[in-house]
């Protein structure tokens, strides 16, 4: 399987992680139709593995902050390990208000709340994009 450098880039590369199969299904396809290019990882592990492959292409992670085994958290310092830079948007079902504002301030670039909204993701990620 190509790695996502040596795919064409379209506008970016995403690496979409989320442990929910529907979710996994719905949300690349969404990020597809702003016409990124996606990897998809379905635990934090995958994750790690698929972003050390491609950390010169990833643009932005969307990464789900509850998964089992290794959560978004752990896996959010993984990467940036690997890639102090990375861009990473925090993606969650549950709103803790002053939880989600504290990692915000001190870990993640951003966050977005699912189940996402087509016009709500475009702006998370074109946001992302610009910085």
């Amino acid at each position: 399987m190509p790695t996502a450098a040596e795919n064409s880039k379209k506008n970016g590369v995403i690496l979409f992680v989320d442990d929910d199969e529907l979710v996994r299904e719905v949300g690349p396809k969404m990020i597809q139709r702003l016409d990124y290019e996606v990897l998809i990882a379905r635990d934090g592990q995958e994750a790690i593995e698929v972003f050390k492959k491609n950390k010169a292409a990833v643009d932005v992670v969307i990464l789900d902050m509850r998964m089992p085994g290794m959560n978004g958290a752990t896996v959010h310092d993984h990467l940036r390990e690997i890639k102090p830079e990375a861009k990473i948007i925090l993606a969650s079902g549950y709103f803790e208000n002053d939880r989600v504002q504290d990692i915000i301030e001190h870990r993640y670039n951003d966050f977005i709340h699912k189940p996402f909204h087509f016009d709500q993701l475009s702006h998370k990620i074109e946001g992302m994009m610009e910085r």
